[in-house]
């Protein structure tokens, strides 16, 4: 995720010292963008955890707490707050990765590839991965007290729009929480997507910020 993105939604929910949770961690961009706030993060993939880990101990943090495996057998964590991007990985090979580049294909496999875990909700289709969801926002709501803070980005599909958005809101209000804010933030340029325009296709070029607050937090 953008730091700077990352940065600002730390800012705009969180007070310093409150526990931030990321149960898709990635290589731990938060431990970059939010140094003030003890974080909880949980990533699947080995390689992605042992990359978080070591930011953690170059940065000299040891209020971060780095998990590896499937958040859906870790959660609930108790925290005050979740900031996290779920995978995306699986609409990229299936929407046109021969767009990609060789190092980019490669990140991508650890999380729809082959070398990735069977459970990695990057492999999954987008009606898996949205059943999928659904269960890890129950154990999101038994895990957090105040906010939860979602980055997404819609996918084409048949040369379709699918909007994510729509979908996280449902599932994630249904679990007693209520959206306090909608920002969309364009993603700029990128290989990926000028090389799609240029073949006349469809591309997606913005992302959803959703934030929502428990409705028993005031």
């Amino acid at each position: 995720n953008n730091i700077y993105l990352l940065e600002s939604i730390v800012e705009l929910v969180a007070k310093p010292g409150e526990l931030i949770l990321d149960p898709f961690a990635g290589v731990g961009s938060l431990i970059v963008a939010a140094p003030n706030n003890p974080l909880v993060l949980i990533e699947i993939e080995a390689p992605f955890a042992k990359l978080a880990q070591e930011t953690a101990e170059l940065n000299e943090r040891s209020d971060v707490i780095v998990l590896q495996g499937d958040c859906r057998q870790i959660l609930p964590v108790p925290c005050d707050h979740a900031v996290f991007s779920p995978p995306f990985a699986a609409d990229l090979i299936t929407g046109g990765q021969k767009f990609l580049t060789d190092k980019v294909k490669a990140n991508i496999s650890n999380y729809a590839g082959d070398s990735a875990q069977n459970t990695n909700l990057g492999k999954f289709n987008r009606f898996y991965f949205s059943q999928s969801m659904k269960g890890v926002y129950k154990l999101l709501a038994l895990s957090i007290s105040r906010t939860l803070t979602i980055i997404l980005r819609d996918s084409i599909s048949g040369g379709q729009r699918q909007f994510l958005s729509m979908t996280a809101i449902r599932d994630i209000t249904n679990e007693g929480f209520i959206l306090i804010g909608w920002h969309k933030r364009s993603t700029g340029s990128s290989f990926f997507r000028a090389t799609a325009k240029s073949k006349g296709k469809s591309t997606v070029d913005e992302e959803d910020v959703l934030v929502f607050q428990r409705s028993a937090f005031k």
